[in-house]
């Protein structure tokens, strides 16, 4: 997986706010996909990963996945999409960080594969 696409898109929704957001997709998987929402009264990224609610059946996390999500800073109760809260997206280190936590989960606990897909809506 490629993490510089996912970093340009998360610099210019950062730059711009307004509620603008990225979503990042795993083509080849239904419900596979990674967002960030860079909303006007908050200096960070708030982002998502999906749930056991929106995942194919085959493909819900188990127990020992949420966990390892929790402990990688994600919250949520497994149903629900899982979210999470980066405090700072003003340097290029920040927003690399952002893209590795989110690719590292869905590559190593949701099991992606391959490239990913980059959407952005600027606001």
């Amino acid at each position: 997986m490629s993490f510089d696409p996912v970093t340009d898109a998360l610099a210019r929704i950062a730059a711009r706010r307004g509620d603008s957001f990225a979503v990042v997709v795993d083509p080849t998987r239904e419900n596979l996909f990674a967002q960030f929402v860079a909303h006007d009264d908050e200096a960070g990224l708030y982002g998502e990963l999906p749930g056991n609610d929106v995942l194919p059946k085959d493909e819900r996390l188990t127990e020992g996945q949420q966990w390892a999500l929790k402990a990688q800073g994600w919250a949520g109760d497994g149903d629900e999409n899982w979210h999470r809260t980066w405090p700072d997206a003003s340097t290029e280190a920040a927003l690399q960080q952002i893209a590795l936590d989110a690719l590292t989960a869905l590559r190593d606990l949701y099991g992606a594969r391959g490239d990913v897909q980059v959407q952005v809506e600027l606001m």
